[in-house]
């Protein structure tokens, strides 16, 4: 029994199989672009072969369980060390898991009902799951706790596409994965419906045909796409007769375009800017993470917090301290501790990111009679005194959600002024480079950042994560945020799993990202240079900042950029209707003429519309006195019109 034979006569258990082992692939707390694009093709080719059929709801079911062990089985080990017991670390994961994928599985149903009533056109056979993949996600990842963490959204694997961050956002790159999928539903679709097995395969041709996986043709028999070589050779000896173009395949086109969309990946470079340059701005940064923390008081754990930030303060300008390094129990404690940090700033001449957590004053009205309800936060500290403060708008479910309060204030946005080391070659005079911060907190970079006044030239980020896999999913949605908007981001995990560093886009250098990983863990505080993009003759007095050119997603935001992907859509649907209609003008003009590329087409289409009066002028001398269409007219007529030419 060949493979396809055997997929095709046991449908549930390949289904089940091949979800399963793919789940646990891909469904972990970082999916990849490749393993996330089979998984996706596998359970949109197995949702279109049972959605219609007898027992459909159980083989649903049943795909939606597997899916959920699967997803769940991936993330054990993170689950294990966020809960106290083994039994809320697996009834969590499943709610969660269990989610995720009922979306999922609704996102398919729903596309195979459309592709059920779709029309004959080609774009619209393959534009519907993409559109509502990306819309349903994004949606999602809007009004979920933890946003884009846990979603099937690629947060690495995804280099190719990473180009698009700052023009669409990550919504951009589910896009691409769901075109992705619909291409490879059809191929393998096909390669199901070549079973070999005269039987099946003459049955998969028949609309009430006994083969299961007939439907997953996406386009079905309306696009013309059938293998009988009897009607491909009647079909080539009668474009040779007509020399009339047949309609594009739409999954070459679609094929053609994916592999386009990757060609910028290779005019970017990976390297970093380098730091001192006349064209970049060299800053200093360091992660405060004191080797031997205690926690027998706040001020213990402060003092400690000062001194290892004095100890690093000769070698960095601005330094961040992880989410909750300092607790207070109450605001006026941390107010007169923070005078001292103002103290510590002000004569090492530096910048501190403080980030502390204390009792919220404002959530007693608003926290249902909770009482200790706190906060987390974070004051930037220079040389003369505070500068601004934020707290953490999106806090982590069941662990943060019940004891904290979240923040509904956007993230600020300040400029500072750093001096320039002197340097022999440096052709600017320039003493001192203005830089532009703003901040979130760990979670926060979970969903797009808001639309800020100005460009921010870094972005502090204190977090504190609790296993390695939770850290690095945080530091690469991190570093797409800071690639949507062009800047750089300092990751300072504090957590036991955390991974630290400099991430974002060069701005110059393509989206690459300064600085990979510098530590895993609570190894000590770390010190990095970067260098952030700088051009004299660009200046924006209103943001302060040294280089402003703002991004189109940070210009746009999640929605506007989402607009621009369904204006293409929109724009792309008006011009299959066009060519629909250039295709039946020529197939009345020339015949049949199917079998013919995409190129030929087009020439045909543009020869004869993009003429304008010199094509009616040609034509007319072509053809002579131009004919009245008959519709009803034998093909045998119609290619006696064409050969008399």
């Amino acid at each position: 029994m060949s493979l396809q034979r055997f997929v095709t006569t046991h449908r549930t258990i390949s289904i089940n199989a091949m979800v399963l082992l793919l789940g646990f692939i891909t469904l972990t707390s970082t999916p990849s672009l490749i393993p996330l694009i089979t998984l996706t093709t596998s359970l949109l080719l197995g949702t279109t072969a049972v959605v219609h059929r007898q027992h459909a709801v159980f083989d649903l079911f049943s795909i939606l369980a597997v899916l959920t062990v699967a997803s769940t089985l991936a993330n054990i080990s993170a689950l294990e060390t966020a809960f106290p017991s083994v039994a809320s670390s697996l009834m969590y994961g499943f709610i969660r898991s269990g989610l995720s994928s009922a979306i999922a599985l609704i996102i398919f149903c729903m596309n195979t009902l459309v592709q059920h009533r779709t029309t004959q056109s080609p774009w619209l056979c393959i534009i519907p799951f993409p559109t509502i993949w990306t819309t349903i996600w994004m949606v999602i990842s809007q009004i979920s706790p933890v946003g884009r963490l846990g979603l099937w959204t690629p947060l690495q694997g995804d280099a190719s596409y990473a180009w698009m961050r700052p023009y669409v956002g990550l919504a951009g790159i589910d896009f691409v994965i769901s075109a992705w999928a619909v291409l490879g539903a059809e191929l393998f679709g096909r390669w199901i419906q070549c079973s070999g097995d005269d039987s099946v395969h003459g049955e998969s041709n028949g609309r009430n045909g006994s083969n299961p996986y007939h439907d997953a043709s996406l386009l079905g028999e309306e696009m013309g796409t059938s293998y009988d070589e009897e009607d491909g050779d009647q079909r080539a000896q009668q474009h040779r007769l007509t020399g009339s173009p047949s309609r594009p395949n739409p999954f070459a086109t679609l094929f053609v375009l994916l592999v386009a969309l990757t060609l910028p990946s290779f005019f970017t470079s990976p390297i970093p800017l380098p730091p001192h340059s006349d064209h970049t701005t060299p800053v200093s940064v360091s992660c405060v993470l004191p080797m031997h923390r205690s926690f027998e008081s706040p001020l213990t754990v402060l003092d400690q917090y000062i001194t290892e930030t004095k100890r690093v303060a000769a070698l960095a300008r601005i330094h961040v301290w992880p989410e909750g390094a300092v607790a207070f129990e109450s605001v006026p404690v941390r107010k007169q501790a923070m005078k001292r940090i103002e103290e510590t700033a002000h004569g090492q001449e530096v910048w501190i990111a403080a980030s502390f957590s204390e009792p919220d004053p404002t959530a007693a009205s608003e926290s249902d009679g909770r009482e200790g309800v706190r906060r987390n936060g974070m004051a930037l500290i220079g040389p003369n005194g505070e500068i601004f403060e934020y707290f953490k708008r999106m806090l982590v479910p069941v662990v943060e959600s019940y004891r904290h309060h979240p923040s509904s204030r956007l993230p600020p946005i300040a400029t500072i002024s750093i001096p320039m080391p002197h340097l022999p070659n440096r052709r600017s005079k320039h003493l001192h480079r203005n830089v532009t911060l703003t901040t979130s907190i760990c979670l926060d970079f979970s969903q797009p950042l808001p639309i800020l006044p100005g460009h921010p030239s870094l972005i502090l980020a204190p977090a504190q994560t609790w296993h390695p896999s939770i850290g690095f999913a945080m530091a690469q949605l991190a570093q797409a945020r800071a690639e949507e908007i062009g800047s750089a981001v300092l990751w300072c995990d504090g957590g036991s799993g955390g991974v630290s560093g400099v991430y974002g886009a060069g701005r110059g250098g393509g989206g690459s990202s300064f600085l990979d990983v510098a530590q895993t863990g609570n190894g000590g505080s770390w010190v990095a240079t970067v260098g952030i993009p700088f051009n004299e003759g660009e200046r924006d007095e209103k943001s302060g900042g040294e280089w402003t050119k703002r991004t189109v997603y940070a210009q746009l935001g999640d929605y506007g950029s989402f607009g621009v992907l369904v204006t293409l859509v929109f724009l792309g649907f008006i011009y299959e209707v066009g060519m629909i209609k250039i295709y039946a003008w020529s197939h009345i003009e020339g015949g049949e003429g199917e079998g013919a590329s995409w190129f030929m087409w087009t020439r045909y289409s543009a020869r004869r519309l993009g003429g304008g009066v010199r094509g009616v002028i040609q034509y007319i001398t072509e053809r002579g006195e131009p004919q009245q269409p008959h519709v009803n007219a034998p093909p045998q007529q119609a290619n006696l019109i064409d050969t008399e030419d």
